[in-house]
């Protein structure tokens, strides 16, 4: 089963809306992600309209597939990755499968995303955060981070 969850969040100092939506895509099925892709394209523009909003989550897609490409040419949402100028470990996979990464592999895969509404938002900056412990890690994937703030 996969599933897409989503809030409206308002910033009570300013009263700014946006929503964040967050996915988990099927790791097997090309059709399956490339079908989410169309689906959380088009929820997107029913729940959140115009407002801001982000779609963050484990995509199974990396930024050369189908569903990727749906996504940030539906005019809706942009990568924060392409967003940002100030980039943090930028050239490392979002993937790691539980095994120690000394060196990010060459033409590395990022499946984790976040994207950000083209309207209303800038994206400061995007990291992500490969630490490990004692060469492992808490999850088979790195957490991507960014910072971002509201358009004025």
């Amino acid at each position: 089963v996969r599933i897409c969850v989503w809030a409206q969040f308002k910033h009570k100092e300013t009263g700014n809306e946006f929503y964040h939506f967050n996915v988990h895509f099927d790791h097997i099925g090309t059709t399956a992600r490339q079908e989410s892709a169309k689906l959380i394209v088009s929820k997107i523009k029913e729940i959140a309209g115009d407002q801001p909003n982000f779609v963050t989550g484990d995509f199974n897609s990396n930024q050369k597939s189908v569903p990727y490409n749906t996504i940030v040419t539906s005019g809706i949402v942009m990568d924060s990755y392409s967003r940002s100028e100030d980039k943090v470990n930028a050239n490392w996979p979002t993937y790691n499968g539980y095994k120690y990464i000394s060196t990010p592999p060459a033409n590395a895969a990022r499946i984790d995303h976040v994207f950000v509404t083209t309207k209303g938002t800038k994206v400061k900056s995007w990291q992500l955060i490969n630490a490990d412990y004692s060469q492992k890690y808490p999850s088979d994937h790195y957490p991507v981070l960014i910072e971002w703030c509201f358009r004025k």
